[in-house]
C-alpha cells in the first residue's frame, strides 16, 4: 500500500523495492494507491488489515510523524499499530516557480508576494509539505496561501496550468520539469545543493534557517511474525545496497536508504518529537 497518489516519491520508492522483492522472492508485489487525508487513509487501511506479511506499506515522514502533529486525533497509533521493517530512502523538497514567473530567485518571490499578497498561492501534496512551508513563511515573511492537492503530481500540474504560483515539492517527480526547463527551481531544503542542479542554492545558503529531508520506510501491521519482518528487512537492505537502484534513484535526488527496524522506530519517535516542537513553536496548524 502507497498512501498517496501514484508519481511522488514514495510511490517510486514502493515501485522499486516491489519489483526488487517479487524478482527475488518469486511473488507478486502489487502496489495499491490508497490517498487520502494526508495519508492517513492508507495508513489506518494497513493498520486494519490481517498481521499475516501480505499486506505492507511503504510510508513516509508525513502519516507516521507530521500528522500526530497536525491532526487533531488519527484513526492510529504510528509507534504502536504497525511494525517498523526498514527505511527505503530520503529526499529534500524544492521550491518551484512556473517558467513564466517574474522570480527568477528566492529573494524575488518572496519580495513579489509581500508587494501583491493576495494574488500568490502554493500547492502541497499533504500536511508534511504544508508544515514546512508555513515555517519557510514564518522564517521569511514570504506571503502565499496555501491550497491542498491530492498528491506530488496534481500539485506540480498545479504550477504548469498556473492555478499556483508556486509548490515546494519531493524531488523525485519534478525532476525531469526542472532539467526541461518547464518549471524553475529557486530552492532546496537540503543542506547542500544537489548534484543535478548545482546552480540552485539551498534555502540556508539564502538566509533561510529551514533544512529539512524527509523520508520513506516499510511498515507491516503490528503482530505480523517476526521470521516474516526480518526476512523482508534483510532483502529491502540488500535492495538499497544495490548499484543500479542506487543510480537510479540518485538521479532523482533520492538517497538510497537500507536500515533496521529498531533504526526505522528510532526515527520516526525522533521526528515526531521534532515536528510537535516546530509547529509549537511556530503556531502552525493543518488547514
Amino acid at each position: 500500500v502507497v498512501a498517496f497518489t501514484a508519481g511522488g516519491t514514495t510511490d517510486i520508492l514502493a515501485r522499486i523495492v516491489a519489483q526488487q522483492l517479487t524478482e527475488k522472492l518469486k511473488q507478486p508485489f502489487v502496489i495499491d494507491n490508497k490517498p487520502g487525508a494526508g495519508g492517513n487513509l492508507g495508513t489506518e487501511m494497513v493498520v486494519r488489515a490481517p498481521a499475516d506479511g501480505y499486506t505492507l506499506i511503504v510510508n513516509s515522514v508525513g502519516p507516521m510523524a507530521v500528522n500526530t502533529t497536525l491532526y487533531g486525533k488519527l484513526p492510529y497509533n504510528p509507534m504502536t499499530d504497525l511494525t517498523p521493517i526498514s527505511l527505503v530512502g530520503s529526499f529534500p523538497m524544492i521550491l518551484a516557480v512556473n517558467e513564466a514567473s517574474p522570480a527568477k530567485t528566492f529573494a524575488e518571490l518572496v519580495n513579489q508576494t509581500k508587494a501583491n499578497p493576495s494574488k500568490f498561492n502554493y500547492s502541497y501534496p499533504s500536511a508534511s509539505f504544508q508544515l514546512v512551508m508555513e515555517l519557510v513563511k514564518t522564517k521569511t515573511g514570504l506571503k502565499a496561501m496555501n491550497v491542498p492537492y491530492q498528491g506530488s503530481a496534481p500539485s506540480i500540474n498545479a504550477v504548469l496550468t498556473q492555478e499556483v504560483q508556486m509548490t515546494l515539492i519531493d524531488s523525485g517527480p519534478i525532476a525531469a520539469l526542472l532539467k526541461s526547463g518547464k518549471l524553475r527551481a529557486l530552492g532546496v531544503t537540503s543542506e547542500q545543493r544537489l548534484a543535478a542542479y548545482p546552480q540552485v542554492p539551498t534555502l540556508k545558503e539564502q538566509g533561510v534557517d529551514v533544512s529539512v529531508n524527509f523520508w520513506s520506510g516499510l511498515l507491516a501491521p503490528a503482530g505480523t511474525p517476526a521470521p516474516i519482518v526480518k526476512r523482508v528487512q534483510e532483502e529491502v537492505a540488500r535492495i538499497m545496497a544495490l548499484p543500479d537502484v542506487q543510480e537510479r534513484m540518485a538521479k532523482l535526488d533520492i538517497k538510497a536508504v537500507g536500515s533496521s527496524s529498531a533504526d526505522l522506530a528510532k526515527t520516526i519517535s525522533q521526528e515526531i518529537q521534532l515536528w510537535t516542537q516546530v509547529a509549537k513553536d511556530n503556531n502552525i496548524k493543518a488547514e
